[in-house]
């Protein structure tokens, strides 16, 4: 079980409690996965079930009612299950949309930057593929046609045969990066980042 799967059951098994005491119990536990080091799957198998946590609490919200005396008899307890209104519900959706406009847009903007970059190297190596085949054709035609060009045919013919070796060499070498290394790279961290925002909205509205 990761973080998400972690904190969604735990959520799920609370939401017949006070928001504000769910609220703060997905914080709590959020900020003790984050921060107990490299192993996160080992940092929750030590704290356990989900469904135990939230029974826990749970008990520990009725204990503390029963102490406050709003219960007097102990068969009809019942946890709160009313949820708080928010009054600024409306300025923190605004604010969450605008925060995500900005992170579309950066992204937006990285993969851009990202695109034209590649599309700078691979215009420059089509162009230098595209020199050495020219420069290859053009000293076959010095070689067979010209009289006395024989030497320059020749170095023609090596030079564009240098040339498109050069390009093909970098243009795979560009591709493997780009497909193999770079992309996925960037799409899971992509993935990441919009799968936390999700699920920090989902516990912000919740």
């Amino acid at each position: 079980m990761n973080k998400y799967e972690f904190l969604e059951a735990l959520e799920r098994n609370l939401q017949d409690v006070d928001f504000q005491i769910r609220h703060d119990a997905l914080r709590y536990y959020q900020d003790l996965i984050e921060n107990g080091g490299y192993d996160q799957e080992a940092t929750i198998r030590n704290l356990g079930a989900p469904e135990v946590i939230a029974s826990r609490i749970k008990a520990e919200q009725v204990n503390k009612a029963f102490e406050e005396g709003q219960f007097d008899n102990g068969p009809e307890v019942k946890v709160p299950t009313g949820q708080k209104v928010d009054k600024n519900l409306i300025l923190i959706i605004a604010i969450v949309i605008v925060i995500a406009s900005f992170s579309l847009g950066g992204i937006g903007g990285a993969f851009g930057i990202l695109i034209g970059m590649g599309a700078g190297i691979f215009g420059l190596l089509a162009g230098l593929l595209s020199f050495g085949i020219i420069s290859f054709v053009h000293g076959v035609n010095t070689l067979l046609l010209i009289e006395n060009g024989f030497d320059t045919g020749n170095v023609l013919i090596h030079v564009g045969i240098l040339l498109v070796n050069i390009a093909l060499t970098f243009l795979w070498l560009a591709l493997f990066i780009a497909i193999v290394k770079a992309l996925p790279l960037i799409v899971k961290a992509v993935i990441e980042a919009v799968t936390r925002f999700v699920a920090w909205l989902r516990r912000l509205l919740s």
